[in-house]
């Protein structure tokens, strides 16, 4: 049976943090790669999105993906111009995202951002722009739904052929509740979210539209996930602060009676379902 494979090419949220001590965990912004059979999809184009182009490099044969947007801050685009498979002809790729998709990309690849436009990518592009619906990425179904985040942002529930499912809400604020993000959560095989606040940060930065670990321990305390990675860290926190928030929740998970296996996600790190 086929397996899904993910790679997380960048965990880190806001900006980059490439610093000693954040060779651990890693200092990329938000990038993960999930294959499935012939299917490559890439979610979101931080930084991390650099080091994947230089795995893709290695691959024989002309490279075909989709590249899914959660949203369009720049911490989860900045990398796109740096994805060097988008300058090769041979290569294609769907881009999916929330409504004005294109312009965003646009307004991003422009001078005097960029020395580049979009136009400058050779590669044979596809745009689809899709909100709080399902769409099908070969045999995968996705459903798209609303997260709470300023300007808004998408997650997104992988089902795969081979039953598994992988959920993925990379800023969300649990301000006005989690009932969607609970109910697309139920039983998935692996939950990927948001956590990038302490406690004590998000009650000083309630607006910002991020969570902390013990909201997503919540969410999972009903949900019941498989697995649960937390997701898109603080710049500011070091790899001793993320391994301290790490075995907290274990004795957090424990103390609720909750069986998710529960972990920080790292750059470089592969989960096979």
């Amino acid at each position: 049976m086929t397996k899904v494979r993910l790679k997380f090419y960048g965990v880190r949220g806001s900006i980059a943090t490439p610093r000693k001590d954040t060779l651990i965990y890693g200092g990329n912004t938000s990038c993960l790669e999930i294959r499935y059979g012939k299917d490559l999809i890439i979610c979101d184009a931080g930084t991390g999105i650099y080091p994947l182009a230089g795995d893709l490099a290695k691959q024989k044969g002309p490279v075909r993906g989709t590249i899914i947007f959660s949203h369009y801050h720049w911490d989860h685009m900045l990398g796109l111009y740096m994805f060097t498979p988008l300058y090769n002809k041979r290569n294609s790729f769907t881009f999916i995202g929330r409504p004005g998709l294109k312009k965003a990309l646009s307004n991003l690849l422009k001078p005097p951002n960029l020395p580049i436009k979009l136009s400058d990518f050779k590669a044979q592009l596809k745009f689809k722009t899709i909100r709080n619906k399902s769409f099908k990425i070969g045999k995968i179904t996705v459903d798209a739904f609303d997260l709470n985040h300023p300007n808004g942002a998408s997650g997104y529930l992988f089902n795969f052929p081979n039953g598994k499912k992988v959920l993925l809400a990379t800023d969300n604020s649990p301000t006005k509740g989690n009932v969607q993000l609970i109910m697309k959560s139920l039983g998935v095989d692996l939950l990927i979210t948001d956590a990038q606040f302490t406690v004590k940060e998000f009650l000083l930065k309630k607006n910002f539209g991020h969570s902390t670990p013990q909201h997503v321990l919540e969410i999972a305390r009903i949900a019941r996930p498989k697995k649960v990675a937390l997701f898109h860290h603080d710049p500011s926190h070091s790899d001793k602060i993320i391994k301290k928030i790490e075995k907290e929740m274990h004795l957090l998970a424990k103390r609720i009676g909750l069986k998710s296996l529960v972990f920080a996600a790292k750059e470089g790190m592969i989960i096979n379902l």
